[in-house]
């Protein structure tokens, strides 16, 4: 399909840069940014909802010293991959 967009002179210099050093064009550099964005901002949803889902767990589960101690460790990872996202916790 094809798409018309605005894009300032020194980002598509960087993308024509990028497409010329991997062998590609310009559109696939602009169709992989885009998925790869995409894919990460997905992720990151993901990450909310399983550290969402483990809050519930340790609240209403007995877990171990030791247990808790790996969640916050995981819960800490969360917070920083999800530092930007806007559904953060």
């Amino acid at each position: 399909m094809r798409v018309n967009m605005n894009l300032n002179d020194e980002l598509l210099e960087r993308i024509d840069n990028y497409a010329k050093l991997n062998y590609m064009n310009r559109s696939s550099v602009v169709s992989f940014a885009c998925n790869q964005f995409l894919m990460a901002n997905e992720m990151q949803s993901l990450i909310i909802d399983m550290k969402r889902a483990l809050q519930v767990i340790a609240n209403n589960e007995n877990i171990s010293a030791d247990d808790l101690k790996e969640l916050e460790k995981y819960e800490n990872l969360c917070d920083l991959l999800t530092k930007n996202h806007p559904e953060k916790l």
